[in-house]
């Protein structure tokens, strides 16, 4: 059994009670469909995260079979996965169509979708951008 925790926290214009309803929904998502190796999920409202200024936020345990379980939970979230040529993830970008100001899926393909090009964008580069 593998713990995996993800904190967050809406952004400055969008109220708790919006954030809190799309997070409920996706919990709720998540527990109707029931990615491969899910266990079972929790949010909590944290009221201060050091890492975040000591602001409040909010906190998602789920409970995975094992480390394999992690492709197929991220595979559900509302996220595009960039991943470099050995498969490896480089970024993940969140949306979500009903949520309050997150990107829409299209906006979170279009971002993913440059993050891809960098790496040919970057080799056609001269070097001495980058010391």
């Amino acid at each position: 059994m593998l713990a995996y925790l993800f904190w967050h926290r809406p952004y400055a214009t969008t109220t708790v009670k919006q954030y809190e309803e799309a997070l409920m929904r996706f919990q709720r998502r998540l527990g109707e469909q029931h990615p491969p190796g899910f266990g079972g999920s929790a949010s909590f409202r944290v009221a201060a995260l050091p890492w975040l200024g000591n602001r409040p936020g909010y906190e998602d345990w789920c409970l995975l079979d094992g480390s394999w379980a992690l492709d197929p939970l991220n595979a559900f979230a509302p996220a595009l996965v960039v991943r470099d040529a050995n498969g490896q993830a480089l970024a993940y970008v969140y949306c979500e169509e009903a949520a309050a100001k997150l990107l829409t899926r299209d906006e979170a393909r279009r971002i993913a979708t440059n993050i891809a090009k960098l790496p040919e964008l970057l080799k056609n580069r001269p070097r001495e951008l980058f010391r």
